[in-house]
């Protein structure tokens, strides 16, 4: 239809488009159903089997309003309202909203303070993460210094699965990244041999930094993975990095040749040229030939 053969308006044009909306969405008739349809003739309406049910529909045909529901059921509706930022103290810096739930022990110290040593120790290391994530420089200078103090203090698994869950917030900054962690690079050059069972794990946290979108979070994955390798030695390193060489996912198997390729660099080829040439020349794992030739090319 052309614009020349359109009804004349009445003069209301919001009238219009609703009636013209209408139309378009009204349901079809039974006699605009039978035209689309080919004859009767052709085909057989065949009856539903006796004690058929039809599915229940996934969906109410009728919801309740927000407003409703806000007033008759609290939780719900303050599932909507936006958090905002917390002060455990005046000489500690905000907690933000998505990072709540991770400093919630500290919060809480603040009413009920922890009844043994090692508990107390543990907030004072929340409080020395959360100055290195959010405080100044000088906070953070600072709160490195008492981080590698307080690590004396503290069970070694605790220690590192706080630092290491605060590295892989979602939220995180790269500059914060930059300085969590250097906190981790601090405590595994103090502790050494201790360290060295949580080396995969390390590693775990600190290589998908390899091939983040932005390249200032790649130098960061690259140097802190240079460090992590200086400190626990080449040999842990092959160690903790063994069951990866030949891991049926490939990803896993590209990421670690990207390690590799970064210990390399930072101890020396020669040093690693032995293990690459085994492993390149593996003959009961291709996937373990794959990885090595990964190694080189990267």
């Amino acid at each position: 239809m052309s614009w020349e053969t359109l009804p004349p308006s009445n003069g209301n044009g919001a009238e219009d488009v609703e009636d013209d909306v209408e139309q378009r969405n009204r349901p079809l008739t039974d006699t605009e159903i039978d035209d689309m349809l080919p004859p009767k003739e052709d085909y057989i309406v065949i009856s539903p089997p006796a004690g058929y049910k039809p599915p229940p529909k996934p969906f109410p045909t009728a919801l309740p309003s927000p407003v409703s529901a806000w007033a008759t059921s609290w939780d719900f509706g303050s599932s909507f309202v936006k958090k905002e930022p917390i002060l455990v103290r005046h000489d500690l810096p905000l907690i933000a909203p998505d990072d709540i739930s991770f400093f919630q022990r500290l919060i809480d110290a603040q009413t009920n303070p922890p009844p043994t040593g090692e508990s107390t120790n543990f907030v004072l290391f929340l409080e020395d993460i959360l100055l290195i994530k959010y405080g100044t420089e000088e906070q953070r200078s600072a709160a490195l210094e008492n981080v590698v103090l307080h690590s004396d203090q503290i069970s070694m698994g605790d220690m590192l699965h706080t630092l290491l869950m605060s590295i892989m917030s979602p939220s995180i900054e790269p500059e914060q990244l930059e300085h969590l962690s250097a906190a981790v690079i601090r405590i595994i050059r103090k502790k050494d041999d201790l360290l060295r069972p949580y080396v995969h794990k390390i590693f775990v946290v600190l290589e998908p930094l390899l091939i983040d979108q932005l390249i200032q979070v790649r130098g960061i994955g690259r140097r802190r993975i240079a460090a992590t390798a200086q400190a626990a030695g080449l040999a842990t390193v092959i160690a903790a990095k063994r069951p990866d060489i030949d891991a049926s996912d490939e990803y896993i198997r590209a990421i670690t040749a990207k390690t590799f390729a970064i210990v390399a660099v930072e101890m020396g080829v020669e040093c690693l040229l032995p293990f690459l040439k085994a492993i390149c020349s593996s003959a009961r794992s291709p996937l373990a030939r794959h990885c090595g030739i990964k190694t080189v090319k990267e």
